[in-house]
């Protein structure tokens, strides 16, 4: 039995600590009260909010380290209807809501974020109340966390954002949205590489290119030796010469064989190569191969996302991040 509540009680402390991974911290004032929160910026959840100062009402009523939940971070504000979502915010703008408010109902409290747009309902459902502050969002800080890895990313960087408002808008970055064939992603430029083994920052137009001269070897190669045969054979019979004929003729039916073989080595070539690249691990190279013999992975017609990436540099180190899966990496070399 004594087990089984240790077990609950550790379960219980991994919890508490999982869902405090944070990203961001809040802090509102109105130069008496103030309120404090973090959002973790992973789950676009919001800690509860710690209230401290003189409540504006009618007794000057004290607050000491109260936690106070966010009434409309993920619902509506129900005891006014008022249609703010905390969350909505800050999935469109990766920042802290500008405004908070903090009201006293006769001894039960209400806590709600909101945008100047809302501003007047708030204030008039606080009016109409004990007591309420209005506060404006006074810091908003940011507080990377490490993934745990060996390569551990600290983040504040542009490939946090996931949306093009919140790239093109954020207050950290000079950032630019980047819309390609291989995937979405924000960046101070617009370079992508790709990964070959254990050869990095290969521009992604050298597989392109490969590629397509590829591509056009297995199909130019066997149009050319068929057309160079047939115009032979044309020239023999226009002489009527009848040996030249036989000997054109051979000739055609070698090439055929040739360029029929050209085209079928090389697909079945590109096709092996893709299935084994199926499980190969990411920028492996069995990736690379499929990357440069088909211009794309398994059957991702995208182009090499799998072997694909983008760097960025922050406070010194390059931080490389797979498009295909937005995971991070500490670039081979810090360059």
């Amino acid at each position: 039995m004594k087990k089984v509540k240790y077990l609950v009680f550790l379960l219980g402390i991994f919890l508490i600590l999982s869902s405090n991974v944070l990203g961001l911290e809040c802090k509102y004032s109105d130069g008496r009260l103030t309120a404090t929160f973090t959002i973790n910026e992973k789950k676009n959840k919001a800690s509860d909010a710690t209230i401290n100062g003189t409540l504006t009402s009618t007794d000057e009523t004290n607050i000491k380290n109260k936690k106070q939940g966010i009434e409309n971070w993920d619902s509506i504000f129900k005891p006014a209807d008022i249609r703010a979502k905390g969350a909505d915010y800050y999935a469109n703008h990766k920042d802290c809501p500008p405004f908070a408010i903090f009201v006293d109902r006769k001894g039960q409290f209400d806590f709600a974020v909101f945008t100047e747009s809302h501003k007047s309902e708030f204030e008039n459902y606080g009016k109409s109340k004990q007591g309420y502050a209005i506060m404006p969002l006074v810091s908003s800080t940011k507080d990377p966390v490490k993934d745990g890895t060996d390569n551990d990313y600290e983040g504040g960087s542009c490939a946090e954002y996931t949306e093009k408002t919140a790239c093109e808008n954020n207050q950290y970055f000079a950032c630019i949205w980047n819309e390609t064939e291989y995937g979405n992603y924000c960046n101070t430029d617009n370079l992508l590489y790709v990964s070959c083994g254990d050869a990095f920052d290969i521009p992604h137009q050298v597989p392109e290119l490969i590629s397509f001269l590829v591509n056009l070897l297995k199909i130019a190669t066997p149009i050319i030796l068929i057309f160079v045969s047939v115009i032979t054979l044309f020239k023999a019979i226009v002489a009527s010469k009848e040996d030249e004929i036989k000997k054109a003729q051979s000739s055609l039916i070698k090439k055929i064989i040739a360029a029929v073989m050209v085209f079928f080595v090389i697909s079945i070539v590109q096709f092996v190569i893709s299935k084994v690249a199926d499980s190969s691990e990411q920028g492996g190279m069995e990736s690379c191969l499929s990357c440069f013999l088909n211009n794309k992975f398994s059957n991702d017609n995208d182009g090499c996302k799998k072997s694909m990436y983008y760097k960025t540099n922050i406070g010194g180190t390059y931080i490389c991040t797979w498009i295909d899966n937005g995971k991070t990496f500490t670039c081979k070399g810090n360059r």
